[in-house]
């Protein structure tokens, strides 16, 4: 015997604002991501650095875990995991992946700029362009300086 379950009914895992950060070196990062549609909150939600497990009790990293959020698509309910990256360096820079116990895994991209860069991110954000040309705009204005 066989049991389709709509595809509705499922957990899903999000990220809060895209699968892609450009963040200014020495700021606070606050990467967030979402457990919707699970019927229990999951026991835990695990951060990792590329293949390196985030503990909580590191220095430069915090975690925190928000359950039983009022989901704003429905009566459910979601959960929020959160990493803190203080004072982000370049060695920040890479994938981040989000791993709930009971939902798919999520990854975000983390790019941390120099103050310069970013200036230029924000002088350029009027305009429309792609991504691949603002960072080759941003490459070649690197090696100049």
């Amino acid at each position: 015997m066989y049991v389709r379950v709509a595809s509705t009914c499922l957990p899903r895992t999000e990220i809060v604002g895209g699968p892609e950060r450009l963040v200014k070196a020495g700021s606070t990062v606050v990467l967030r991501c979402i457990v919707r549609g699970a019927l229990e909150p999951p026991t835990f939600i695990m951060w990792y650095h590329s293949t390196e497990q985030i503990t909580g009790d590191s220095v430069r990293y915090r975690t925190q875990v928000d359950r039983n959020i009022p989901d704003i698509e429905g009566d459910s309910h979601s959960t929020t995991g959160s990493l803190i990256i203080e004072s982000a360096k370049k060695r920040d820079n890479g994938n981040y992946t989000c791993s709930p116990s009971n939902s798919p895994s999520v990854t975000v991209m983390l790019n941390v700029i120099n103050a310069l860069l970013a200036l230029l991110g924000q002088l350029y954000s009027g305009y429309s362009v792609s991504h691949a040309a603002y960072c080759s705009f941003v490459s070649s204005v690197h090696l100049q300086v």
